[in-house]
């Protein structure tokens, strides 16, 4: 009997895995944020990548979320990887990592020093925040509303 629950387990994270998650666009984004408080800054001037084709920003008094739209999957691959090499660089001793790469999506958060930081990519797009840990629930609940 445990060995087939391990199995089932096993078959659900396999498929779950595999699967290819629907990326969100600019203006579903800026629904949800705007719907959310947040106030929205185009951010395209303030990143030096050819391949970056856009960058808004949605913030409020306590958290700023970042979403990224670049030119191809492989560059927001390249973009997503040097996110997370920075953000495994930061941790302190105090450590909570999470990370899933699969089928066209990455995600990976980091609570380190009193903040929380979340990188996800789906596709061609890419979400970054860096907010104070006590906010991780509130920025969670928006960036898996939007599918990230």
């Amino acid at each position: 009997m445990k060995k087939y629950f391990l199995l089932v387990i096993m078959l659900v994270f396999f498929i779950y895995g595999c699967s290819n998650k629907t990326l969100t666009s600019e203006d579903v984004f800026k629904k949800v944020m705007t719907d959310a408080g947040y106030v929205l800054h185009d951010a395209r001037e303030q990143f030096n990548a050819e391949t970056l084709k856009s960058a808004t920003v949605a913030r409020n008094k306590d958290n700023s979320i970042e979403f990224f739209i670049l030119a191809s999957e492989e560059d927001a691959m390249a973009m997503f990887s040097q996110n997370v090499d920075r953000l495994e660089s930061m941790k302190g001793n105090n450590v909570v990592t999470t990370s899933v790469k699969a089928a066209n999506y990455g995600s990976y958060t980091l609570r380190t020093n009193g903040k929380y930081y979340t990188v996800s990519r789906i596709g061609y797009t890419m979400i970054y925040s860096n907010v104070p840990a006590e906010q991780k629930e509130v920025v969670s609940d928006l960036i898996k509303s939007l599918g990230y």
